[in-house]
């Protein structure tokens, strides 16, 4: 029985951490409608991609680990060398109001 209580805390933490991922994609969606655009151009310059050295590059300014950073490049990157805007952006899609009845 501790065994099914404690898969269950697991997945319920990780219900609530989606829940908060996705009212932070809200947020920042709603608050500012170019910030995705904006943030892509200022980090992608003239190339018109994203690589994971680039995001590294802004994001060490900030109080980050580089293993913070490599785990955003995956969640982010999903296998590719260089991110679209394209790419980019479909990571901050909010997911559809039907899929999360489910």
């Amino acid at each position: 029985m501790a065994q099914v209580r404690k898969i269950c805390f697991y997945i319920l933490e990780a219900i609530r951490t989606a829940k908060n991922m996705i009212k932070l994609k809200h947020t920042l969606l709603v608050g500012n409608s170019t910030i995705l655009q904006e943030s892509f151009l200022e980090m992608a310059g003239v190339k018109g991609y994203v690589t994971k050295e680039d995001i590294r590059h802004v994001l060490l300014l900030h109080p980050l680990k580089q293993e913070d950073v490599d785990m955003l490049w995956d969640l982010l990157g999903d296998g590719r060398r260089m991110l679209s805007f394209q790419d980019y952006s479909a990571f901050f899609e909010l997911p559809r109001m039907d899929a999360m009845a489910l």
